[in-house]
């Protein structure tokens, strides 16, 4: 088994683009990661793998814990979301994954949508929902609007809860950003 993994951009903020174009490309599972991550289990590929074969065909959407997100589903319990200290997330993923090793919530039935942090999911199920929004304007709400149709659709929205990565949301705290030229190819 083979995941595509990826950090989806696009200079014009058609993020919903982007991940089209790299969803398109997958032979089956993808997984597209935020910029500002850090994956602080060495052994991420590995657990995204065996969820992936527990579950298989009726996954939709698999995400895992993090410090910094605006779904309260996806914040590890117990982080400090305040820390910056990459060796104290490293330690917290390494005690999480020993607590929940195999572990997998179900959040399906939930009301609240995943942000989009960490996308696994597969080429057909992404094809079966027509694909990302692209016209959401700018770079946010399309992670949640993915999944929305996903669950919509039948498919399982799930957590690996002995995953988690590191997410810097370093957004908030950057100059404004400026305006670059897109080159031309």
């Amino acid at each position: 088994m083979k995941i595509d993994v990826s950090i989806p951009y696009e200079l014009g903020e058609r993020l919903g683009h982007a991940y089209n174009v790299a969803a398109g490309r997958a032979e089956d599972w993808f997984l597209f990661l935020d910029h500002d991550l850090c994956l602080v289990n060495p052994w991420w590929y590995e657990i995204c793998v065996r969820t992936i074969e527990q579950y298989g065909d009726k996954a939709g959407l698999i995400s895992c814990y993090t410090n910094r997100i605006g779904n309260r589903l996806q914040i590890a319990p117990g982080v400090d979301t305040k820390s910056e200290d990459l060796a104290y997330h490293r330690a917290f993923a390494r005690s999480l994954y020993n607590r929940n090793r195999g572990k997998v919530l179900d959040h399906t039935a939930e009301k609240m949508r995943y942000s989009g942090f960490f996308i696994l999911s597969r080429h057909p199920v992404w094809r079966a929902v027509g694909g990302f929004k692209e016209d959401t304007g700018g770079l946010f709400h399309i992670d949640v609007d993915y999944c929305s149709r996903v669950r919509a659709a039948g498919f399982r929205v799930l957590l690996m809860a002995d995953l988690y990565v590191f997410h810097g949301y370093w957004r908030e705290s950057m100059p404004e950003r400026r305006t670059f030229e897109r080159p031309v190819l």
